[in-house]
């Protein structure tokens, strides 16, 4: 398949779609993008901390205005995703990865954590310039 086709696709959606397909393409973006750090990082153990093949992540750039905003629809897709692979794929674990200046400050926040602590999220924080792995949590 080439981008050319997938562009067109995409051109001929309807508005109201736009979005579901953006948040469909980031998906499938950040299961790939995970199997490459599991190919990439399989030889360090301290970088993967006991995560399995089979383990997921839903990035997130919180580069939008608000990470108030940006919070809120990442918590409402991860939630989606995290109730669908309990419903087909129970054996995945699911993370949200974000990056390390937000995770040091808007997720220092009590009501981040709460939020965080309440629904059981699983965090991977990342660098996005050096494009590495701080922490598993």
């Amino acid at each position: 398949m080439n981008k050319k086709l997938l562009v067109e696709e995409i051109e001929s959606l309807p508005p109201e779609l736009l979005t579901e397909a953006l948040d469909f393409i980031r998906f499938i973006k950040a299961s790939y993008l995970q199997r490459q750090l599991k190919t990439e990082t399989t030889s360090s153990k301290d970088t993967l901390k006991g995560s399995k093949a089979e383990d997921l992540l839903e990035i997130k750039s919180f580069i939008g205005g608000s990470n108030v905003s940006e919070f809120h629809t990442a918590l409402g897709q991860f939630l989606n995703y995290q109730y669908a692979l309990e419903e087909f794929d129970p054996q995945r674990k699911l993370y949200l990865a974000i990056p390390d200046s937000v995770y040091k400050s808007f997720f220092q926040r009590r009501f981040t954590k709460s939020v965080i602590a309440r629904n059981q999220i699983n965090l991977l924080v990342y660098e996005p310039k050096q494009e590495i792995i701080v922490q598993w949590q």
